[in-house]
C-alpha cells in the first residue's frame, strides 16, 4: 500500500505541471470533486469537464459500466487529453472496465471517439465484454496504449465510419494503436463474421499505425481493412486462432484470417505494409485460415519479414492486375499453399525459395520448426508463448518465440529491405552480413525487434528510429526529478528539444516523440538531469 501511495503521488506531481488531474475510482460518486480525496466513479462524469493537457486517472478496481462514453472535446498536439490506468504493477492488475451489462447493440461500444475529438491518449486498462466495439474511433492523431479487448461484441478497436459512407472526409486519420492486445471477440447474436481483434475499415483515412498489438481467438479475423481508402502500418503485430467456433460465444465465427488486406472488391485500396509480423494456427474456416491475404485490395500489398505457419494459406496474395511485395518472409506448413502467387508480385528471398525443392508452393523451401530455439510444432505450446502477459510497460515478454535458433538456415538469407509510408522512406536495421528471414534477426541476447540503440550501462534506450515518424526513448531514474531530453547532430549542433525540465518518478520511464522534422543521418540523444547525463547515438 505504501507503494502504491507514493506511485500516485509521484505521477500527480508530473501530470500537474501540463494540466488539471481528475479521478475515478471504483469506490467513487459522481457526485464528488473528482479529487484524489474525493473521486468520481463513472468516465463519463468527467470527458466533458478536461481540456487540453487535463488528465482522467483510472484507479485500481474493476468497474462495472453500461453507459458509452463518448469524447467530444479535442486535445492539441502539444496537450493531448489522457485517460490512464494507474497503480498497477502487472498487467493483470490493470483497472477493469466490464461493460457486460451493457448488452450486444450496434451502438454499444465502450469508448466512442466522434470526429472532432483528435489528440487522446488512452492508456493502462481493460475493456471487457463492450455490446459492440471497445473502442470506436472517427476523429485523428490519437494514441491507443496497453488497452486489453476482452470479449467484445464487435472488434476490440475499430477506426472508420459507416457502412455507407462511401469516402473518406479526412477523419479517422494519423491514429497510433501501441501494445494492445484484443482477444475473444464475437458478434455471436450476428453471424460471427464482424468481430475481429483490430478493425481499420470502412473509409479510413491516411497514416494510421498498429505496432507491437496482438489479436487471437476471435470470431473474424485478427485486423480487417475492408473497403479502406488508404492503406495502414502494421509493425511487429501477431495473430492467431481465430475463427474457431468451438471456443467462441455462441460458436459462431466468421472468415479466420490472420491480416485481412482488404475487401469489398473496388471500393479497397491503399498499400497496406506489414513488417517483422507474426501469422499462424490458421485453419479453422472452410476458405478461410490465410495469414495475410489481399481480399481483392486493388492496390499492391508489402509483406517484410514476416512469419507464418501452421495454416491453410500462408501469403494469399493471387488477384488483381497489382503486384505485391513479399520479401524475407517465413513460410511453412501450409495445408494449401504458403504462398498464392500472380506474375506481378515481387517476391524475393523468402524461405520457400531457397533449398533443394524450393518453389514448391506447398511444402517448399528451407524453413520448419527447427529453425526456432522453442519448438511451436504444438499448438498448445505456441498458442500460450506468444500470448504471455505483457510486461508493465506494455511490451510483449521476449520468451524465445519465433525467435531463429544459432542453427537456423534463415540466418542472413535476405536481402535489404525498405518501405515507404506516407512519403518517408524507412530502412529495416539488420546484424550480420544480410538481414535474416523473418519477423526477428538472431541475436545471442534477446532485445526489442527494431530498437537502434541500447546503451546497457544506462539504461537509455530509443527505438523505431528508422521505422516511423514516432520513436520511444526509454530510460530509468534512481530516484524522483526533473530531466531534459533535447537531440543534436553529429557535430553537437542542437536539432531538437524534446523535453525541458519536466519532472519523471524513480524507476522506468518512457516518453514519445517525434522524428518527421529530422531528416535521414546520424543524431545523438541526450538525457540530462542533476544525477545523469547519458547520451546515445541513433540513426535516423
Amino acid at each position: 500500500m505504501k507503494k502504491f501511495i507514493i506511485i500516485i503521488a509521484e505521477l500527480i506531481f508530473v501530470l500537474n505541471l501540463w494540466g488539471t488531474n481528475y479521478y475515478v475510482s471504483p469506490n467513487g460518486n459522481d457526485a464528488n470533486a473528482g479529487t484524489l480525496s474525493s473521486p468520481k466513479f463513472n468516465i463519463s462524469a468527467l470527458v466533458n469537464t478536461v481540456n487540453p493537457g487535463d488528465t482522467i486517472f483510472i484507479l485500481p478496481g474493476t468497474y462495472n459500466y453500461s453507459n458509452i462514453i463518448t469524447l467530444t472535446k479535442s486535445g492539441t498536439a502539444s496537450k493531448r487529453i489522457c485517460i490512464f490506468g494507474i497503480g498497477y504493477s502487472t498487467a493483470e492488475e490493470r483497472p477493469l472496465l466490464n461493460f457486460s451489462s451493457q448488452g450486444p447493440g450496434d451502438s454499444n461500444r465502450a469508448f466512442f471517439l466522434k470526429a472532432g475529438a483528435n489528440y487522446w491518449h488512452l492508456k493502462g486498462f481493460i475493456i471487457k465484454e463492450a455490446g459492440d466495439n471497445g473502442i470506436k474511433i472517427e476523429s485523428n492523431w490519437n494514441i491507443i496504449e496497453f488497452i486489453d479487448f476482452d470479449g467484445c461484441y464487435d472488434s476490440g478497436i475499430q477506426i472508420g465510419l459507416a457502412k455507407d459512407s462511401g469516402s473518406n472526409d479526412g477523419s479517422c486519420a494519423y491514429n497510433y494503436i501501441l501494445n494492445c492486445d484484443s482477444y475473444n471477440n464475437c458478434d455471436s447474436h450476428k453471424s460471427g463474421g464482424n468481430a475481429d481483434g483490430f478493425a481499420c475499415k470502412l473509409f479510413c483515412g491516411p497514416g494510421n499505425i498498429f505496432e507491437n498489438c496482438r489479436a487471437w481467438n476471435n470470431s473474424d479475423d485478427g485486423w480487417d481493412f475492408y473497403s479502406n481508402t488508404f492503406g495502414v502500418l502494421l509493425l511487429n503485430c501477431r495473430t492467431w486462432h481465430n475463427g474457431d467456433a468451438t471456443t467462441l460465444r455462441g460458436n459462431k465465427s466468421g472468415n479466420g484470417n490472420g491480416f485481412k488486406m482488404g475487401g469489398n472488391s473496388t471500393y479497397s485500396r491503399g498499400t497496406n505494409i506489414a513488417v517483422g509480423c507474426i501469422a499462424f494456427d490458421m485453419h479453422y474456416v472452410g476458405g478461410g485460415g490465410k495469414c495475410f491475404d489481399q481480399n481483392d485490395n486493388q492496390d499492391p500489398q508489402v509483406m517484410l519479414n514476416c512469419t507464418t505457419f501452421d495454416n491453410v494459406k500462408g501469403f494469399s496474395m493471387a488477384s488483381g492486375s497489382s503486384g505485391h511485395t513479399i520479401k524475407n518472409c517465413i513460410g511453412f506448413k501450409s495445408t494449401d499453399k504458403i504462398i498464392s502467387d500472380q506474375a506481378q508480385n515481387i517476391t524475393q528471398n523468402n524461405s520457400w525459395q531457397f533449398g533443394p525443392n524450393q518453389n514448391d508452393k506447398q511444402n517448399g523451401g528451407i524453413a520448419n520448426y527447427d529453425d526456432f530455439i522453442i519448438d511451436l510444432s504444438n499448438n498448445n505450446i505456441a498458442n500460450q508463448l506468444a500470448a504471455n502477459p505483457r510486461n508493465v510497460d506494455g511490451s510483449i515478454p521476449d520468451n524465445g518465440f519465433c525467435r531463429l535458433s544459432p542453427s537456423s538456415d534463415c540466418i542472413d538469407k535476405g536481402q535489404v529491405v525498405s518501405y515507404t509510408f506516407m512519403d518517408k522512406t524507412y530502412q529495416i536495421p539488420y546484424t550480420g552480413i544480410a538481414p535474416d528471414l523473418g519477423a526477428y534477426e538472431y541475436q545471442p541476447s534477446t532485445g526489442i525487434f527494431h530498437t537502434i540503440q541500447n546503451n546497457i550501462s544506462t539504461n537509455l534506450r530509443i527505438t523505431n528510429t528508422q521505422i516511423t515518424d514516432i520513436a520511444t526513448v526509454l530510460f530509468y531514474l534512481e530516484k524522483t526529478e526533473p530531466i531534459s531530453l533535447s537531440i543534436t547532430d553529429m557535430s553537437g549542433k542542437k536539432v531538437m528539444n524534446c523535453i525541458d525540465n519536466q519532472i519523471f518518478p524513480s524507476g522506468n520511464n518512457y516518453h514519445i516523440i517525434y522524428l518527421g522534422n529530422l531528416s535521414k543521418g546520424m543524431y545523438i540523444l541526450h538525457l540530462n538531469s542533476k544525477n545523469n547525463r547519458q547520451s546515445i547515438k541513433f540513426i535516423r
